[in-house]
């Protein structure tokens, strides 16, 4: 049983590693379409004084198959509003390490 830690160990790195390069494909991808949808890459979501409120990442969901969450944010509230307060607490696979183990579905 000694023996297969070890090797148990290199195949959940190799695997958290492809999980982390397909992430990195899927937002480069998103970035891309993004640009291409509006002539621009995505920036981060300002209020009316441009004072930035929201992430670009909150701009990329429907590119990574999060069209669900980001119909839930309110674009003119700020994060930590009432409403995307909740929201952005919502974990997306795509955004975060596989080698933080498993993500909660909300």
């Amino acid at each position: 049983a000694a023996v297969l830690v070890p090797a148990v160990g290199k195949i959940r790195g190799a695997a958290a590693r492809a999980s982390s390069q397909n992430n990195l494909k899927q937002l480069a991808i998103a970035i891309h379409n993004y640009e291409a949808a509006h002539g621009h890459f995505p920036s981060d979501i300002v209020d009316k004084n441009g004072k930035p409120i929201l992430s670009w990442r909150v701009a990329i969901l429907p590119y990574i198959e999060q069209d669900n969450v980001f119909k839930q944010f309110k674009l003119d509230e700020p994060w930590d509003g009432p409403n995307n307060k909740v929201i952005s607490q919502v974990k997306i696979k795509t955004f975060m390490s596989p080698s933080e183990g498993t993500w909660a579905a909300k």
